[in-house]
């Protein structure tokens, strides 16, 4: 992948690297060549503004990334490849196997975003989701981010109360839950559980129901497949507009950012180190030079992966792609995601 990327610069006429080191000390003296040319390697779709790296670009936290970019995720994600290509491939316990082409999933997000900005959600609003990893989940989590809707979830397998202290206090206007999951040979219906949360959440105006188990809907809830709409257009955001809310605090990874890192691992095959994080919004796990590990990844969140080192070593412009990169292969760490095996 960064032998790629070196020949794009050749091309584009930024410079010549022979090895790592010179790219990556090029990468830390200057910042703006550096990520604008990221961001045209990596074909953002967008509008990536004047201003590459806000000053002081040496303070983390504080430094601003494309401070004047125009940009939507969802776009970026699913507006890609062509109509026939695989985009999810959906498994379960007890359940037949399921394929999303690219076309499909775009058609489904269109009208999900749209059926939510007709039930007056509105950008900055939230959206939260008792899920478990569906097709379902993900067009939820897409639709949202194409009106610019804030995005939360959880398993279906948390408590009354666990599901309470993550949504109560980000006030949700719209719920998606599911009717229940299977785990080890057993049903668990959770629509009563589902019911109750409800209840507490006052500021929700729809409630949403996917059917996994082939349960009915909870009378006054929404059937999924009723969720439907003409569509709508994507929505273009700040660069650090907030995408989801992971745990208990605002995730500070902006809409390319985690973009980035999805072209990353479709186009090279590798993890790109996201950056622009606050030390207390993630959880890492340090490791010393030469040991293994990963980073430790916030749970059921998928693509997000932040190693101490990566985030520490890189300079004025800490935990980005290349140097991030260099650094988790040194230390052996794969960037491989932790994640449980129940929903």
């Amino acid at each position: 992948m960064l032998q790629r990327y070196r020949q794009a610069l050749a091309e584009q006429g930024a410079g010549s690297f022979a090895d790592y080191a010179s790219l990556h000390r090029w990468s830390v003296t200057e910042p703006g060549a550096f990520w604008r040319s990221i961001w045209t390697y990596c074909d953002v779709r967008g509008e990536r503004g004047a201003r590459d790296v806000t000053e002081p670009p040496d303070a983390m936290p504080g430094t601003r990334f494309f401070p004047d970019a125009q940009l939507n995720f969802a776009e970026n994600l699913i507006e890609r490849g062509s109509d026939g290509d695989i985009a999810i491939i959906a498994t379960g316990e007890g359940v037949e196997d399921r394929q999303l082409t690219r076309a499909q999933l775009r058609e489904r997000v269109d009208a999900v975003a749209g059926w939510l900005l007709r039930q007056g959600v509105e950008p900055g609003d939230r959206v939260a989701a008792v899920m478990p990893n569906l097709p379902e989940t993900m067009i939820a989590a897409l639709a949202s981010a194409k009106i610019g809707a804030v995005w939360s979830s959880c398993s279906p397998d948390f408590g009354m109360q666990g599901i309470l202290d993550r949504f109560e206090q980000i006030r949700p206007t719209v719920l998606i839950g599911v009717d229940g999951y299977r785990y080890g040979g057993k049903v668990f219906d959770i629509r009563d559980k589902l019911e109750a949360v409800r209840a507490v959440l006052t500021t929700v105006k729809r409630v949403v129901m996917v059917s996994y188990l082939g349960e009915a809907a909870v009378p006054g809830w929404i059937a999924w497949s009723d969720v439907t709409s003409e569509g709508c257009e994507y929505l273009p955001l700040p660069f650090d507009y907030p995408l989801y809310r992971a745990r208990r605090r605002w995730h500070a990874a902006s809409a390319f950012e985690r973009a980035s890192a999805a072209f990353r691992r479709g186009a090279g095959g590798s993890r790109a180190v996201l950056h622009d994080l606050r030390m207390d919004d993630v959880e890492l796990a340090g490791v010393g030079a030469g040991q293994r590990g990963h980073g430790r990844t916030l749970r059921r969140q998928p693509g997000l992966s932040v190693h101490r080192r990566a985030v520490r070593h890189c300079g004025a412009v800490r935990g980005h792609v290349v140097g991030g990169i260099r650094r988790l292969d040194q230390c052996g760490a794969t960037g491989r995601q932790r994640t449980r095996q129940k929903p």
